[in-house]
């Protein structure tokens, strides 16, 4: 059983913060300076599929289903980065009404630094 002040549950709360911040740090630098990364899925697959049409010699049958397949998995994608970035503001939220005004400006800080 787990007490409040114990050794081990303070060990897993510094487990907790330590992997939270891994995730933010990792998730904040991702998709930044992306040529592309403004395009809707369907031009992303459609770009992508015309490189591979035209390096592979694709046939038009193979460059309908390789554009299916890239569409499909710029969806996917981009539905578990949006899922990550809600993910990452709750647990910013959730990690400001945890912490003092002072200890959440020093992890701001902690997550800038990281990010150098």
């Amino acid at each position: 059983m787990l007490h409040y002040d114990s050794p081990s549950n303070m060990k897993l709360k510094t487990k907790f913060l330590a992997i939270a911040l891994l995730i933010t740090t990792v998730a904040l630098g991702q998709g930044q300076n992306r040529p592309g990364k403004d395009m809707s899925p369907e031009e992303s697959a459609q770009k992508r599929a015309e490189t591979m049409k035209a390096k592979l010699k694709l046939t038009d049958t193979q460059y309908t289903q390789v554009y299916d397949q890239i569409l499909s998995n710029e969806k996917q994608m981009r539905a578990q980065r949006d899922a990550m970035k809600k993910m990452r503001e709750d647990n910013d939220a959730k990690m400001k009404s945890i912490l003092t005004p002072e200890q959440y400006t020093q992890l701001k800080e902690m997550m800038e630094q990281r990010k150098r």
